[in-house]
C-alpha cells in the first residue's frame, strides 16, 4: 500500500511531510466544474472527483488523499485572486467582516473490478466550515500564496 497525495498545494505536501508520512504527489488534471453550487456540498464534491481522478491513475494498492477549499462570505463563493491586485481587494473585504472557510477531503481507497473499474463507494469524503475572523494579515499572506 502506497499513500498519495492528490494536491499540488504546497502546505498539503508540508503537512504530510511533517507529520512524518512517506506519499507520492499525483495532480489531478479534471474540471473544477461541479454541479453543487452551495460552498460546503461544492467543496466536498470537488475533493471527491479530484480524489477519483488521480485514483484511477493508480495501481490496486494507493490510498489516495485530495481535498479543496473556498472562502465564501454569507454563501457566496470567492473565487482565487487572478493576481497580487485581485489579493488586496479580497482582503480589504475580508478585513471587515467574517467570512467562512469551506474545507472538503477525500480519502479512497478503492478496489478494481476484473474489468479495470472501481467502486466509487470506497471513497469516503468529509467536509466542514469554519467561520473565522483571522486578522487581515494573515488573510494577506494565504491570499498572495494563493494568488501565486
Amino acid at each position: 500500500m502506497y499513500l498519495v497525495l492528490a494536491s499540488k498545494s504546497p502546505r498539503r505536501k508540508e503537512i504530510l511531510a511533517n507529520a512524518g508520512y512517506k506519499f507520492k504527489v499525483i495532480v489531478s488534471s479534471v474540471d473544477e466544474n461541479v454541479e453543487e453550487t452551495s460552498p460546503i456540498e461544492k467543496v466536498a464534491a470537488i475533493a471527491r472527483k479530484k480524489g477519483l481522478d488521480v485514483y484511477s491513475k493508480c495501481t490496486q494498492d494507493a490510498v489516495v488523499i485530495s481535498a479543496d477549499t473556498i472562502v465564501s462570505i454569507n454563501g457566496e463563493i470567492l473565487g482565487k485572486p487572478k493576481d497580487i491586485d485581485d489579493a488586496r481587494k479580497v482582503c480589504e473585504v475580508l478585513s471587515i467582516r467574517s467570512y467562512e472557510i469551506n474545507i472538503g477531503s477525500t480519502c479512497c481507497a478503492l478496489y478494481r473490478a476484473i474489468d479495470d473499474g472501481y467502486d466509487p463507494d470506497h471513497c469516503v469524503t468529509s467536509n466542514r466550515t469554519i467561520t473565522t475572523n483571522l486578522p487581515a494579515r494573515i488573510r494577506m499572506t494565504t491570499l498572495y500564496a494563493m494568488a501565486a
